[in-house]
């Protein structure tokens, strides 16, 4: 699996200059609104792009298993929790939150860790409570031709994440316990510096993104 805990400082700061909200960013503030939570737990919360617009939720608690991710954050949500932690062994009591985000970051782990997490996640929320996932489109086949080549360029060497289909993201999330909603499509652009993927105009290097909201039974 991808180490994301070895990001260096400078990979930190390139992966967050220049980042705007993105249709899946968008989506995710969206419902959080609508759902006007107390407590938001986010898994692999980044440069805090999410915590800094979520102002209106009182408690937001950052996980990152990378400091410098925290600490880009925290400036972001100064008011915030910053908790350096994996998803399988998240330091927070039983039932305390209200919703948990995690956006494309449950890839990088392997089959047990990923239900591990998704027992974690399932443990921390209150009865009810609500589980929003957004992940990388299935990787079976791009539906445009940037997608295509973008997913053939990502995976050339194989893949060591594991990205799943949306059936099997359904099956996995309703054995950790939860009612799923069906799955809603958004897109958020995709990062490279492959000099054939960049000679496409930059409103089309873009990528589908699977937004799946559970509820904890």
């Amino acid at each position: 699996m991808t180490d994301i805990s070895s990001f260096r400082p400078e990979q930190v700061r390139e992966y967050t200059a220049g980042r705007v909200l993105s249709a899946a960013d968008r989506y995710i503030l969206e419902e959080l609104k609508k759902k006007s939570p107390d407590t938001v737990v986010e898994i692999g919360c980044g440069p805090g792009t999410i915590a800094g617009r979520t102002l209106f939720v009182e408690k937001y608690i950052c996980t990152d298993i990378t400091i410098e991710f925290l600490r880009v954050a925290s400036k972001a949500r100064p008011s915030g929790v910053f908790l350096n932690c994996r998803a399988e062994t998240l330091p927070l009591r039983n039932g305390m939150a209200d919703c948990v985000v995690a956006m494309a970051v449950l890839h990088h782990l392997n089959k047990k860790a990923l239900r591990h997490s998704l027992n974690e996640i399932h443990r921390i929320l209150k009865p009810n409570g609500i589980f929003l996932l957004l992940e990388d489109w299935c990787f079976e086949k791009g539906i445009t031709g940037f997608e295509e080549e973008a997913r053939k360029w990502r995976f050339r060497n194989g893949s060591n994440e594991n990205h799943l289909t949306a059936d099997n993201w359904l099956r996995e999330i309703r054995t950790a316990g939860f009612s799923c909603r069906n799955p809603v499509w958004t897109e958020r652009p995709f990062r490279t510096s492959a000099s054939h993927l960049i000679r496409w105009p930059e409103v089309d290097r873009k990528v589908r993104m699977m937004a799946l909201e559970s509820v904890r039974q």
